[in-house]
């Protein structure tokens, strides 16, 4: 069984209505340079995201984060994913901290990264 089979059963079997989030960390870490398990990860996002618990939606906003951080060619869609759901948008932050809301957190990332988006 090829790794990304591996990473797409975790996927289909996460259980998005309770906290489990050991599951969501093993799931997030198996985020890398592989754009092909990256698509997977980001489309189960896009699935799954919007109805999990939401102590299961902050590992899967920062696992979207790094995405959209990391992997230019998805940037677009993370960005996009941020701006459907909503999530965090009015979150409180201190002073020199970054906002969990994707686009805010993925732009201020790029940015300081010196790259563009």
């Amino acid at each position: 069984m090829t790794s990304s089979t591996v990473l797409q059963k975790q996927i289909e079997t996460l259980d998005i209505t309770r906290p489990n989030l050991t599951k969501i960390r093993e799931i997030a870490n198996a985020y890398g340079k592989n754009q092909e398990r990256n698509v997977q990860l980001l489309e189960a996002l896009e699935q799954k995201m919007a109805s999990a618990h939401e102590m299961v939606q902050e590992p899967m906003n920062r696992c979207a984060a790094q995405i959209g951080i990391e992997v230019e060619s998805l940037r677009g869609r993370c960005l996009e994913l941020g701006e459907t759901l909503g999530l965090y948008k009015d979150y409180p932050v201190s002073k020199r901290c970054t906002s969990p809301y994707l686009p805010i957190w993925i732009t201020t990332l790029v940015e300081k990264k010196g790259q563009s988006l």
